[in-house]
């Protein structure tokens, strides 16, 4: 995984295009399990990837990234009524 990265972080699309299929079970998982919907899970989800991959210089420990930019992705697709 740490070849992804850092190939990732050397322009390599298809690196992040791994990263991304590493993770997408787990970030939807995470994000459904928070939204309770399938299409505000997609968008967290799809949201969460496109912030990971325009901050690949910072990114130090993926599995903890990726997880933690999903719940805040969830939280900022959370509808209103549902944030309460």
């Amino acid at each position: 995984m740490r070849q992804w990265v850092e190939k990732a972080q050397q322009g390599d699309t298809e690196a992040f295009g791994q990263l991304m299929l590493h993770f997408r079970g787990m970030a939807y998982a995470v994000s459904y399990d928070m939204l309770k919907d399938v299409h505000f899970a997609e968008d967290a989800v799809q949201d969460a990837f496109m912030e990971a991959y325009q901050n690949l210089g910072k990114l130090q420990e993926p599995s903890a990234c990726f997880s933690r930019l999903v719940q805040d992705h969830c939280h900022k697709t959370m509808p209103a009524d549902a944030a309460a």
